[in-house]
């Protein structure tokens, strides 16, 4: 093969090692090269056998000695790279992924709104609601009103509108103007008698499972021939408190013959028994749902109203009825999918059982996908802008798995965290017959105006207890980024091995190490909370301890770094000791979970059998 077309290959590979945490995908670099080369697919086969060969052998570089191979062979290849990538991003999202543009949508005259209900933290899924919202006024040069429908005294809480707020800032769903339904109660009143005037509404003593029976019938409720009169009285005797929960309800004069059984006379205005907590007034009556929004788009002239498809066109009769009655502009009702995210529950009801049973420490536990579980977590923000171009705005729902979700997260992350040094369950090793040196490393190869991370090599590191075990007396291993040594000695406690030399041998394994100036730590390595459909993994939480590199110390509480070979983690420095948590793994989850499922099947199978350290035995 022309040694024009080789080089050729070993860039793709290497790019694609770089690409990809120093882990090439053979698949990807062979369809790419053909795809390059046409004239190369009856060569098929010495083609994928030359990569398959370049992939062993890149795999067992270190990402720092790839990025140098690949600087030397092609220095534009990354940034040539990410120029194309970003162009055909872009125009995907100016094609396929763009939303859709809005009917009868007047540049400047666009009003939309976010509807929350304070009775539970959103998700991601409802974030993701609301951001669209906001992605179509900017789009239109239009206004965005926070609405909470807080129109049920017995479920809202003060926290929830905070946490609702809180979770929307962080999303960049932002807003032009803030309000409550039950700040409008007076004017919900005022409009009610106004129909009650007009005979479009009226007071109903029926019992509940009488009035359902009658609409599901089609008949008449006996008090439905009350004059508006009557009808005025009995209302102001409602709002008054003269009559109990479930004593009397205000009705829409609708159509009894409709195929739609939400306009068979529905509930307007009911009683409640609670005290509103954001109210230092007692009120007796609150509006339904649907009375309250259609009331609230006719007041604020909601232009658009864009929400998920679960609210239905017979919800959307009723309410167009209902602003057609105050007087108002219908708006637009643009109707899609929900988005579902896999891998841990969205119901508040789960959701509770969870954090009262302490399978969850709260709503803010880094495994759920409340949007304050996702901040705490350190999810980066903008993910879910990238889940809506990815996924598009369909009237079909949208299922996102977990591993989408982290892979548009890693890509936001990855250009501004800083790398360091961690092993997990250290074994400490002896190096001797070399010279004391200091190791210049950059805090992130493609960012060298970061800094560099300086690292005292005096003789003394330690290894992770996964590495250890594969080593024997007699290798010849590279430190990574480091030198090579050769194995003369293994205890229990202390490896003991000889420098020999700098030279990179290609094929030579390669082990993540740290010196001996350090800090210890633990992280959390949380794991899917819900696995699979109405599972929930309790086990989902572990934890490891290892040692850091000396100069994580030099990180900001709760910053999000690096760590090499492992994952993204979100870190603190307390009492000279690393805390924090994964963030999201370089498969890392996923190998402590089959790691810790072995060791219960050895358990079970080897008895008394002495254990050693993390998932060794000593039989």
């Amino acid at each position: 093969m022309d040694s024009s077309l080789v080089a050729q290959i070993r860039i793709e590979v290497l790019l694609n090692a770089r690409l990809h945490a120093g882990s090439p995908n053979g698949k990807a670099v062979l369809g790419k090269v053909l795809g390059q080369n046409a004239e190369l697919r009856s060569q098929v086969k010495e083609v994928m056998d030359l990569v398959n060969k370049l992939v062993d052998e890149i795999n067992q570089m270190s990402l720092d000695e790839i990025t140098s191979d690949l600087n030397q062979l092609s220095p534009d290849a990354v940034k040539s790279h990410e120029e194309k990538k970003s162009d055909r991003s872009q125009k995907r999202r100016d094609d396929r992924k763009k939303l859709p543009d809005l009917k009868n949508a007047v540049k400047g005259r666009v009003v939309v709104r976010y509807a929350p209900d304070p009775s539970k933290y959103p998700h991601l899924g409802q974030g993701m609601n609301y951001l669209i919202n906001r992605i179509y006024a900017d789009k239109y040069d239009g206004k965005v009103i926070l609405r909470f429908d807080d129109t049920n005294p017995t479920n809202v809480k003060p926290i929830y509108y905070d946490a609702i707020k809180e979770g929307m800032k962080w999303l960049g769903a932002t807003w032009d103007v803030e309000i409550r339904a039950s700040q409008f109660l007076e004017d919900f009143y005022t409009a009610a008698k106004k129909l009650i005037q007009t005979g479009d509404l009226y007071v109903c003593f029926c019992e509940n499972e009488l009035m359902k029976a009658n609409r599901e019938n089609s008949l008449t409720c006996v008090h439905r021939s009350h004059n508006s009169e009557i009808n005025l009285k009995e209302f102001d005797k409602m709002i008054t408190g003269k009559y109990k929960v479930g004593n009397a309800i205000v009705r829409l004069t609708g159509d009894l013959e409709s195929d739609n059984h939400v306009m068979r006379d529905p509930v307007m205005l009911r009683i409640v028994k609670d005290q509103h907590p954001m109210l230092n007034t007692f009120y007796y009556v609150f509006p339904t749902y649907d009375f309250e929004s259609a009331f609230l788009e006719t007041k604020f002239e909601i232009t658009h109203v864009i929400r998920s498809g679960e609210f239905g066109t017979m919800r959307q009769e009723l309410q167009s009825y209902l602003i057609d009655k105050f007087g108002g502009e219908i708006p637009e009702f643009v109707s899609f999918g929900r988005f579902n995210i896999q891998g841990s529950p969205t119901q508040g009801r789960i959701i509770r059982e969870l954090v009262e049973s302490k399978v969850v420490s709260g709503w803010d536990d880094i495994r759920l996908f409340t949007l304050v579980g996702l901040k705490k977590r350190g999810i980066h923000p903008d993910t879910a802008r990238l889940l809506i171009q990815e996924a598009g705005l369909t009237a079909k729902n949208a299922t996102i798995a977990w591993s989408t979700l982290e892979s548009k997260s890693k890509e936001l992350l990855e250009p501004r965290s800083k790398r360091y040094f961690f092993v997990e369950d250290p074994i400490k090793l002896k190096v001797e017959n070399f010279e004391a040196q200091t190791l210049v490393l950059p805090i992130h190869p493609d960012h060298l105006e970061l800094g560099n991370r300086n690292l005292n090599i005096t003789g003394e590191f330690y290894l992770s207890q996964l590495d250890t075990e594969k080593l024997i007396v007699g290798d010849e291993i590279r430190l990574k980024d480091l030198f090579n040594i050769k194995i003369s000695e293994m205890k229990s406690k202390i490896i003991t091995a000889e420098y020999t030399g700098n030279k990179i041998e290609r094929l030579m394994t390669k082990i993540q190490w740290v010196t001996g100036e350090n800090l210890r730590g633990t992280l959390q390595v949380p794991l899917l909370l819900q696995p699979s459909k109405n599972k929930i993994n309790q086990d989902s939480m572990l934890e490891i301890s290892g040692k850091f590199e000396a100069s994580i110390s030099k990180i900001d509480l709760g910053e999000i770094v690096q760590l090499e070979r492992v994952g993204f983690a979100k870190l603190s420095i307390v009492n000279n000791k690393v805390v924090g948590h994964i963030v999201h793994s370089h498969n890392w989850g996923t190998l402590l979970e089959v790691l810790k499922i072995w060791h219960a099947v050895l358990s079970q199978v080897l008895g008394a059998c002495p254990r050693g350290d993390l998932y060794t035995y000593r039989c």
